[in-house]
């Protein structure tokens, strides 16, 4: 029998399978980056133990924690807080047949990779950790998964096609 016969009598695939696994992917990746975001690494403090030497001792947590948070550097924390709900959204726009929800958790993912580089552009390199580095190329890799359950998810556009009533 040939092959190309049984690819035609063969139904389509419905258009949400096309969208779903790009966005189950990204939300994998957003579980990985929830992970790396709970091991302390994700956020670094400095303080200094002996003013008259300037020696000073460096503090590692997790992105988690409020106690970077009290002392001003908020980036990490809003990226936690950003990521978890980016994970939800993307996994209720591979359960749900509904665009938006998508659209939603594209949108929290691009402003999570920019909160992930706060303490980059407030603090300098020093309060930049490379757990963080790997947390941002994480979610960053999220959006273009995101992006492509966007494209995905796009209808078939209808130019050209008349409508008779």
């Amino acid at each position: 029998m040939d092959n190309r016969r049984a690819d035609m009598n063969r139904p389509e695939a419905p258009q949400h399978n096309k969208t779903r696994r790009p966005a189950l992917a990204a939300f994998f990746a957003m579980a990985v980056a929830i992970v790396f975001e709970a091991i302390p690494g994700g956020a670094v403090l400095r303080f200094v133990s002996d003013p008259a030497v300037s020696q000073t001792s460096t503090e590692a947590f997790s992105c988690f924690d409020l106690t970077p948070f009290g002392y001003a550097n908020f980036g990490p924390f809003l990226t936690a807080l950003l990521t978890v709900v980016t994970a939800a959204l993307y996994l209720a726009g591979s359960l749900v047949k509904k665009k938006g929800l998508v659209t939603a958790a594209l949108v929290t993912n691009i402003i999570a990779v920019l909160t992930s580089l706060m303490p980059l552009v407030m603090f300098g390199g020093d309060f930049y950790p490379t757990m963080l580095l790997g947390i941002t190329l994480i979610l960053t890799g999220g959006a273009v998964l995101g992006a492509a359950a966007m494209v995905a998810a796009k209808p078939p556009k209808l130019g050209g096609e008349k409508i008779e009533q």
